[in-house]
């Protein structure tokens, strides 16, 4: 995304550029993305600030912004949101 792409950005692949193009660049880049909004909402959990999985709030705070996940208290009502959370984890036991 982006937005996101300059805090998340890595050249992972050594060619001295982080490309959102380059699949290891952005791959990477993804990962830490992720890791950082799973680790806001054990964060929300653990403070009680958020209720839920701590998975599907990551997926939510992915879609939505983390801001939104922390005005609802846990995955918000947008119906797209919701969607989007319950057809990522629906896909888990394909990867798995």
């Amino acid at each position: 995304m982006p937005g996101t792409w300059p805090t998340w950005a890595v050249d992972a692949d050594g060619d001295g550029t982080a490309s959102p193009w380059d699949a290891p660049d952005a791959i990477t880049a993804q990962g830490k993305f992720m890791c950082h909004l799973a680790d806001a909402a054990r964060t929300g959990l653990v403070t009680g600030r958020l209720s839920g999985d701590p998975t599907s709030l990551a997926l939510a705070g992915y879609n939505a912004g983390f801001g939104a996940v922390t005005a609802a208290g846990g995955v918000p009502a947008i119906p797209q949101t919701r969607g989007y959370v319950r057809s990522i984890l629906a896909a888990v036991p394909s990867y798995s």
